[in-house]
């Protein structure tokens, strides 16, 4: 079984302990050395490239991102001031609505008086059977 190293040709040795590697022992510095002055392998400079059409992808990305919680809370203010409107419209429409009832009230009320003053009968009166006589 390969190691990540030997497939990628990183000449980076594996940590010691691992089952394709030998242990390595350390490297004895002498007496009066700092350890900096202890020889290391070199290893090869990486740098981090991103690739351009990356960079313009994630730029894309978050430019629609901004562009949409910019449109979102435009659109919130939209849906505020529509709630308010339509709070304003049922209020006036509530109160047309009591006049309108009061107006037909006081209608129906002309209207029982003028009949108790004919003396006529309304229409549903006389095809209503009357529920108080038992005779009928």
């Amino acid at each position: 079984m390969a190691t990540i190293p030997t497939m990628t040709g990183d000449p980076t040795p594996a940590p010691a302990g691992t089952p394709d590697s030998p242990p390595a022992a350390a490297p004895a510095a002498p007496p009066g050395t700092t350890i900096a002055a202890a020889p290391t392998a070199r290893q090869p400079a990486r740098t981090l490239a991103v690739p351009i059409p990356t960079a313009i992808v994630a730029a894309l990305v978050a430019g629609m991102f901004g562009m949409l919680f910019f449109s979102l809370n435009g659109l919130r203010s939209d849906i505020d001031t529509l709630r308010t409107d339509i709070n304003t419209l049922r209020t006036d429409t509530n109160q047309r609505f009591a006049e309108v009832h009061a107006i037909l009230l006081d209608h129906t009320d002309r209207l029982a008086r003028i009949e108790t003053h004919l003396e006529i009968k309304s229409t549903t009166d006389a095809a209503a059977p009357d529920h108080s006589n038992p005779a009928q």
